[in-house]
């Protein structure tokens, strides 16, 4: 999926009757912002200790395809949203790619954190304090290939972003 617009509910709700529900026997959660810990939004700017930039994030939810609301989504600190604190920035969607965990390329896994395959699976499969305690190998997970981030947006993006998702 390459999102184009602000607002790609109605292209998500012909993708899930046409492909994702009749072949993957999956429903689709939209995401309607992105909420990371403090260490990836060191990321976007001064990498991670495996040397790259966040320049993506896996998204996963047991029984569902993850999918972004739009081409850009609202980026907050999980501490700061629970807060009610405003976002940390704007962060535009290039693509998104769906698969099994455990067939995420190299690119996709550096660019989220990870140092390797082994990696990856030990930290979302087995790890005692993961996010996703029910995340398997062959888990469908997304993962979001991110074009840019803004740290600074605007009051007008911020609050254009706000009501786009309110309908």
């Amino acid at each position: 999926m390459h999102p184009e617009k602000l607002d790609e509910t109605s292209f998500i709700k012909i993708l899930e009757k046409i492909y994702i529900k009749p072949k993957l026997g999956m429903h689709v959660d939209i995401d309607k912002m992105l909420l990371f810990w403090e260490h990836h939004f060191d990321a976007f700017e001064v990498g991670y200790p495996n040397g790259h930039k966040k320049e993506g994030s896996l998204r996963y939810k047991k029984n569902f395809v993850r999918l972004p609301f739009g081409k850009k989504l609202l980026a907050y600190e999980i501490n700061e949203f629970k807060a009610e604190n405003p976002p940390r920035g704007i962060v535009t969607i290039g693509y998104v790619a769906v698969s099994p965990l455990n067939q995420i390329t190299q690119e996709e896994l550096l660019s989220d954190g990870f140092e390797n395959k082994q990696d990856l699976l030990w930290q979302m499969t087995k790890m005692e304090e993961r996010y996703y305690k029910d995340c398997t190998p062959e888990s469908i997970v997304s993962y979001y290939k991110f074009e840019d981030y803004n740290p600074n947006p605007s009051e007008k993006e911020v609050k254009e972003l706000l009501e786009a998702k309110l309908v």
